[in-house]
């Protein structure tokens, strides 16, 4: 009971912290690569993508499969792969064994089995509401809904899945870690290897036939269903909640849910691609994508890239970057910097080449009222030290405790050099370093002590300094 109680506590954890940066998602820093047919593709839709175990990132094209080894396109077609019943593959997915499993668009009410170069196809009845869902338990039992029948894959066949009608057994398989399915009429579990009548006639419950269900989080019990015409529906607490076009999606018919390993969801709208916040959904659109393009799968990989299929525009890989850019798109008048200083918060101070001091509060750049008490714009070293003084070095050296106060020019009659200062530094043991046209002065509270030429320098002019682990200071 502890373990479940502390796997459900990581799971909420990671759950919560996710939400609390899915707002972001789009704000990140990407670098974007785009991939097209004269990188490899067979052709330029992109419906489906998954990451093998063994890292290997496939695509379902209607070109046929893809797999991507990180440098090259290998495509598998009925051109090259004997007994291959299709090559326009609609989705994909990978068996705990390695296979992997496609849906073409034709046939349908089909798929096949792709594994080590050989190809099993598997046809089902093309009754009514022949749409085909296809998951796989924790045992590595996998089940299917097809033409409103349950199957499980067993020894090489779909063995049609007896639908057990108990309410007691139905309240266990709930709890239980089974695979959720839709026949999209019905809500059923899976509960080893029995499948157990969950809600009879959830179309009508959800007012909308259900393409796909999906329990997020993970042992919640809350549900989400795609629907046709009703958009998606959070089923939470015996309450209803849909999420449509009254909801800021391009239309009421959703598509699927594809889960990540960081414990985000996503969801394909209408040649849209949008994510759970907590509260609602959100488009994913960073501005690196091109505009006006219809996107089609989403993939999050092992090492945290984003991989993004499109209708007609093949293939990007969209991947953090270690560099996020404060520029004029976040209030800076002029990008070119000569100093900055940042606390452990995060926010500071940025120095820009003769446009003045603005301050950063950790999302935008607004002019400093420094400034006011400055003479001129340009100034080549701040500091913000550890006793929240603010240093400028401009045409001399300029001290003040507050930035809505005027503070001191340091002169000759300080013991310091009034002329331009191009190095502000504190070292461990509070004192201010200070580098002008003059030589280099430490600052220890109350006086100033100067190093020159006299002292050994080289020149006076030094614009580079750093202290070492063992005290030192380095010009």
């Amino acid at each position: 009971m502890k373990k479940t109680a502390l796997l459900l506590l990581i799971i909420s954890f990671c759950i919560a912290g996710w939400q609390a940066r899915a707002q972001d998602l789009n704000q990140r820093e990407y670098v974007v690569n785009h991939f097209t047919m004269e990188d490899g593709l067979p052709q330029s839709s992109v419906n489906d993508i998954i990451q093998a175990k063994n890292g290997y990132i496939w695509l379902a094209t209607y070109g046929g499969l893809v797999r991507f080894d990180g440098n090259t396109f290998t495509t598998f077609n009925r051109g090259n792969v004997p007994g291959m019943s299709a090559d326009r593959i609609l989705r994909i997915y990978e068996a705990e064994d390695g296979a992997i499993w496609a849906f073409p668009e034709y046939p349908v009410s089909s798929l096949f089995r792709f594994y080590k170069g050989e190809v099993t196809n598997f046809q089902f009845e093309q009754n009514p509401g022949y749409l085909i869902t296809f998951d796989e338990d924790k045992e590595g039992r996998l089940w299917l809904s097809a033409s409103k029948r349950i199957y499980q894959y067993k020894d090489g066949e779909f063995i049609n899945a007896d639908i057990i009608d108990d309410k007691e057994l139905a309240e266990k398989a709930r709890e239980g870690n089974g695979v959720w399915i839709t026949d999209s009429e019905h809500l059923y579990k899976t509960i080893d290897e029995k499948v157990v009548l969950i809600k009879e006639s959830i179309d009508k419950e959800y007012n909308a036939a259900i393409v796909d269900i999906i329990e997020y989080p993970i042992n919640s019990g809350d549900l989400f269903g795609a629907t046709i015409n009703r958009g998606i529906a959070w089923d939470a607490d015996g309450k209803i909640k849909n999420f449509g076009s009254n909801a800021g999606l391009p239309n009421d018919n959703a598509l699927r849910f594809k889960p990540f390993y960081d414990g985000s969801l996503f969801t394909m709208v209408f040649s849209h691609i949008y994510y759970w916040t907590g509260s609602g959904f959100n488009v994913f659109r960073p501005d690196k994508l091109p505009k006006n393009i219809d996107l089609k799968s989403i993939l999050l990989d092992s090492e945290g890239n984003y991989w993004v299929g499109t209708s007609a525009n093949g293939l990007f890989q969209l991947r953090p970057s270690a560099i996020s850019m404060i520029d004029s798109d976040d209030g800076l008048e002029n990008e070119k910097m000569l100093s900055l200083s940042i606390d452990e918060d995060g926010t500071g101070i940025l120095s820009t080449n003769c446009g003045g001091i603005y301050d950063w509060d950790g999302e935008k750049a607004n002019y400093s009222k420094l400034q006011n008490y400055l003479d001129g714009g340009c100034n080549w070293a701040v500091l913000h030290d550890s006793k929240g003084r603010y240093w400028i070095g401009g045409g001399a050296l300029y001290m003040t405790e507050s930035i809505d106060e005027p503070g001191k020019t340091f002169t000759e009659e300080d013991g310091i050099s009034a002329v331009p200062v191009f190095l502000l530094y504190e070292d461990s043991k509070g004192n201010i370093w200070v580098a002008n046209m003059a030589g280099v002065y430490k600052y220890d509270g109350s006086t100033f002590q100067h190093y020159s030429m006299e002292n050994g320098l080289k020149v006076n002019d030094n614009r580079a300094l750093l202290e070492s682990s063992d005290g030192t200071i380095w010009l």
